[in-house]
């Protein structure tokens, strides 16, 4: 899944601006070393104030308490948000009253009107954002528990299918969902012709099974015959076909075991 391709489709933004307040959301000023964070914010400041308007260099006053006013206002942001909000401001995206430097000069007030409508604007897409990463968190659970339990499985099935088996005394008793794990797991193989002469013998059992319900069926009642529901010999045959092989090929062989 793309987080960003489906939170775009969703909210209406491109792909491109998701990917960015994702990088930014994941890359927040107030996550990172204060030192690191306030020397990047000391250069990324003035360009970014020059770029979209400023005609003066910034003073140091102005540029240190700019940097204390986003780590301590907008520290969620990353650092690529801050010019990513004054380009927005510039393209029209965002509308921002009171937001003009006049004059060419950057202030502070400029500065906090810029960001906060960034983030009221960019808020419906990281909730989207982050709904989707929680999606995806929880479908990655899942197939890890789901891998889990199989594992678990595959370590238990073998001892559970040597327990059930020494209780088995006829072909009826055998599961049918034993036959395809069988199979799979490589337990059952066939001699030329053998799996012929299984199928003919489970159609002669199946054969005898229909006319036993049959027989059952005369003796119901007249509301119970209506009810009564002859199973289709064909399929019958084929589910008798997997009892009798798993019978014949595990069962009935006394030092069989599920090695391979």
């Amino acid at each position: 899944m793309n987080l960003c391709k489906t939170a775009s489709k969703k909210t209406g933004c491109s792909s491109v601006r998701a990917a960015m307040i994702k990088n930014g959301y994941d890359n927040q000023l107030r996550k990172m070393p204060i030192q690191n964070a306030k020397a990047r914010l000391l250069m990324e400041i003035p360009l970014v104030a020059k770029d979209y308007g400023a005609r003066f260099d910034l003073s140091d006053s102005i540029l240190k308490e700019s940097v204390r006013f986003i780590l301590d206002k907008f520290g969620k942001l990353g650092l690529n948000e801050i010019r990513e909000a004054f380009r927005e401001h510039a393209s029209g995206e965002l509308k921002v009253q009171g937001a003009e430097m006049w004059g060419g000069e950057f202030n502070i007030a400029v500065l906090g009107k810029i960001l906060t409508a960034y983030c009221e604007n960019r808020g419906k897409i990281l909730a989207e954002i982050l709904k989707q990463q929680e999606k995806l968190e929880e479908e990655k659970q899942e197939k890890r528990e789901h891998a889990e339990r199989q594992r678990k499985a595959d370590i238990e099935f073998p001892k559970m299918i040597m327990r059930q088996r020494a209780k088995i005394t006829h072909w009826s008793e055998v599961p049918v969902f034993w036959y395809d794990n069988f199979l799979k797991k490589g337990w059952i193989e066939f001699e030329k012709g053998e799996a012929v002469e299984i199928f003919e013998e489970a159609k002669r059992l199946a054969s005898i099974e229909i006319r036993v319900k049959e027989m059952q069926k005369v003796q119901l009642s007249t509301n119970d015959r209506l009810k009564f529901q002859m199973p289709n010999q064909s399929e019958l045959a084929k589910i008798i076909a997997r009892q009798l092989t798993v019978f014949k090929k595990v069962v009935e062989v006394e030092d069989w075991k599920p090695e391979k």
